[in-house]
């Protein structure tokens, strides 16, 4: 007997520990749910981050492009694919979502969007080193400033090896790097 609707609802909220409207949503049209459960099927991602992706963007091109949830163009697993992609931090989570518009007005995979484009990040931690050396010795009175308590300065730190890298550099491993850099 197939699963009802109700049955369903407490499952998702309890297996995937989904809020009540994103569950309600999720289970109000039975390719919805069948589509997350399929995404969701990668042990490695989060369900509530799956969840957002499928209720906010890809609904949304659905909405903008007047298209039938049973009709999406882009299948389970290459919304599963570009998902990790982001997870591992191939791609930002901006870049993600620009992929993913691409997914749905052409027929490619995201690691051919991907390489295609070059957006991949940096994520090589002795690459993002050698960049947040180049920043810290071109801006050395920020660092004095900084190390006497000027802790808006490290916003300014990203974002200059950010612009160094043209936008590639993983934020999260230059956030990282440049705290262990600039320890007081």
């Amino acid at each position: 007997m197939p699963e009802l609707p109700e049955e369903k609802r407490i499952r998702l909220m309890r297996d995937y520990s989904l809020s009540e409207y994103d569950t309600s949503v999720l289970i109000s049209d039975k390719n919805l749910s069948s589509y997350f459960e399929s995404v969701i099927k990668s042990k490695k991602l989060e369900p509530k981050n799956v969840a957002n992706w499928i209720l906010t963007d890809l609904l949304g091109l659905a909405n903008k492009n007047r298209t039938a949830v049973n009709e999406l163009p882009i299948t389970p697993d290459r919304l599963e694919q570009l998902l990790i992609f982001v997870h591992d931090g191939i791609i930002s989570n901006k870049q993600g979502k620009a992929v993913l518009e691409k997914m749905w007005n052409t027929s490619k995979t995201p690691k051919e969007i991907i390489d295609s484009e070059g957006i991949s990040q940096e994520s090589n931690e002795n690459e993002i080193n050698k960049l947040v050396d180049k920043v810290l010795e071109n801006h050395y009175k920020s660092v004095e400033e900084y190390m006497k308590g000027k802790d808006k300065l490290f916003g300014f730190f990203i974002g200059e090896v950010m612009k160094e890298s043209k936008g590639k550099a993983n934020p999260k491993i230059v956030n990282k790097i440049l705290r262990e850099r600039l320890k007081k």
